[in-house]
């Protein structure tokens, strides 16, 4: 017999509508995270350059060779956490 057809369902939404809500609710603040920028590129949005406060740019938070460290890594070392 064929199971019945799921009870809940799932909405999706589109990359386009997705990237515009970011958009919306960054506009004019300052955003501060981790590789921020990265992200940023991969959701397709831009945010001024001047508005992004982000930790992986600080020498505080990289290595002694200067590359960027791992926000895995970071939380671990820092605050205990395991993400």
């Amino acid at each position: 017999a064929t199971p019945p057809p799921p009870t809940t369902t799932t909405t999706y939404t589109t990359s386009t509508t997705t990237a515009t809500t970011i958009c919306n609710i960054i506009k004019g603040r300052l955003l501060v995270g981790h590789s921020v920028e990265h992200d940023l590129h991969l959701l397709g949005v831009r945010h001024p350059k001047e508005d992004i406060r982000d930790t992986s740019d600080l020498p505080f938070f990289r290595k002694r060779n200067g590359h960027r460290r791992k926000l895995k890594d970071l939380a671990l070392e820092n605050l205990g956490l395991s993400i």
